[in-house]
């Protein structure tokens, strides 16, 4: 197995790194090696996201660029918001959706980069996007205290709730099934059956990325050092363990492994494994990186991912 990680920084640079499965004394092990850096944004990169080969960066510059990373060039830019871009997130590397500080959410054709659809979202930033599995469906939240249902097939916003606070994150499930909110140190989890609250909880402090690792497990991560895992099924929290020396600003996951990646202000990124099927007690540590630099947002380059 081989696949590449790309973090963002407040240093206004982006630094990849290969990791790579080797075995050594009958044993897996990974090394990393740094692969590529960039440096074409002048604010923080404030968000990151692989669409098919191209790496997508928004920053407080207010430029999303294109990177193609199988000839390791510049593949353009794109401007058609205004503020900090806020958030990216893609739908099977068809359409990329970028949240703007100004309130809007544009919907892009990946290849062609034609923006096909402007919405305006929310009455100031908007805060974070999350696209159902079906692509009929997203969610987005705002600084204005919404949350909002939208139909993506019409174009169009279908539903609203008023939050009691401002959401920091949005996430739908793997199938599906629920989406969580966070507000502050709670996280809400939401069943699309019921369209009622299925699962509560406090994290203690502010929760800043959520993560499905599976449709009823929940990775829980933010203002400090730990990492939780939720059971949605179960409504419990099945372990916690210490992660970083700092707050943790990203999490993604090794699409069909139990592995995921964590990254922190301390300048790591680290690579977890659980047990198969087991979230019952702490992941292992594969391997980690010393970036030397604050990490903001991480992503991974799906082209180099082999085995």
């Amino acid at each position: 197995m081989e696949f590449e990680v790309i973090a963002g920084s407040y240093e206004h640079f982006l630094i990849g790194y290969t990791i790579t499965e080797v075995e050594k004394d009958g044993d897996k092990k990974y090394t990393s090696k740094q692969s590529f850096t960039n440096n074409s944004h002048s604010g923080s990169i404030t968000a990151i996201t692989a669409v098919g080969k191209h790496l997508v960066s928004g920053s407080s510059d207010e430029i999303i660029r294109l990177i193609n990373m199988e000839a390791r060039v510049e593949h353009g830019c794109l401007q058609k918001q205004e503020g900090t871009i806020t958030h990216l997130t893609n739908f099977e590397d068809e359409f990329l959706f970028s949240g703007s500080e100004d309130g809007s959410i544009c919907i892009w054709k990946s290849g062609s980069w034609i923006c096909e659809k402007t919405l305006k979202a929310h009455t100031s930033g908007v805060l974070a996007i999350s696209v159902h599995p079906s692509g009929k469906l997203a969610l987005s939240i705002g600084k204005d205290r919404a949350l909002k249902t939208w139909n993506l097939i019409k174009g169009r916003s279908g539903f609203v709730t008023n939050l009691k606070g401002i959401a920091d994150t949005v996430q739908w499930s793997t199938d599906g099934t629920y989406y969580a909110v966070s507000i502050a140190n709670r996280v809400d989890v939401y069943s699309t059956e019921t369209a009622k609250i299925d699962y509560t909880f406090s994290f203690g402090k502010r929760a800043s990325r959520l993560l499905f690792l599976q449709d009823d497990i929940l990775i829980v991560a933010g203002d400090k050092e730990a990492v939780e895992v939720h059971s949605i099924t179960e409504k419990a929290k099945l372990v916690a363990f210490d992660a970083h020396k700092n707050r943790v600003k990203d999490v993604v996951s090794i699409p069909e492994k139990n592995m995921i990646l964590t990254a922190s202000n301390d300048g790591f990124i680290k690579l977890w494994s659980f047990e198969e099927d087991d979230f019952t007690s702490k992941p292992s540590l594969l391997t980690q990186i010393d970036t030397a630099c604050r990490i903001t947002c991480l992503a991974l380059f799906m082209k180099r991912l082999e085995g």
